[in-house]
């Protein structure tokens, strides 16, 4: 039986993923990062500055990312030139599964990194991993016993960030998968 439509855009997975890498790269910088540091005075008292590449924990150098424009699932779609119906079939299909899965990762990635070191984009960061994303919030309710006395005490360092850790675990977002 023969199929009937619009033939794929996309023949398999080779093509498509060069589209997708295709769409994040037009749309990025990425770039080593360098740290500048005096290494001596010249004759005139002025510090010499040369720059030395930033060196990770792992052993390599560190590669600093700047978007020239925010990803999205929308966008990615209009680069490629397909719907978002069309990219939701490509994700059920299991050649293309794991594309698209990993582009879904960057983008959310980047909505995550601007919800919590952007503070002007929180409410359209948390409307998007709520919506797109499948993040939830969580409520929770303790129940305060009266006659139990509240107890204050003065925490170390070590303590209050294990705290506030613990509180962000309790009363932060839960990511569940979609």
């Amino acid at each position: 039986m023969a199929k009937i439509g619009r033939p794929r855009k996309f023949e398999n997975h080779e093509q498509f993923a060069t589209a997708v890498q295709h769409y994040f790269d037009s749309i990025r910088i990425t770039r080593p990062a360098f740290e500048k540091y005096i290494d001596g005075i010249d004759a005139n008292g002025k510090p010499i500055c040369k720059e030395q590449p930033v060196i990770t924990n792992a052993g390599t150098q560190f590669m600093s990312v700047t978007w020239l424009q925010h990803p999205s699932i929308e966008g990615m779609c209009c680069h490629l030139g397909i719907s978002r119906e069309t990219l939701r079939r490509y994700s059920k299909d299991e050649e293309f599964r794991d594309t698209y899965t990993r582009a879904r990762q960057i983008i959310e990635e980047y909505i995550e990194t601007k919800l919590l070191y952007d503070s002007k984009t929180v409410r359209a960061a948390m409307f998007v991993l709520k919506c797109c994303f499948g993040w939830r919030e969580v409520k929770r309710q303790e129940r305060i016993e009266p006659n139990r006395p509240a107890s204050v005490s003065l925490l170390t360092n070590k303590e209050r960030e294990a705290e506030i850790k613990r509180l962000k675990n309790e009363l932060g977002y839960i990511h569940s998968q979609p």
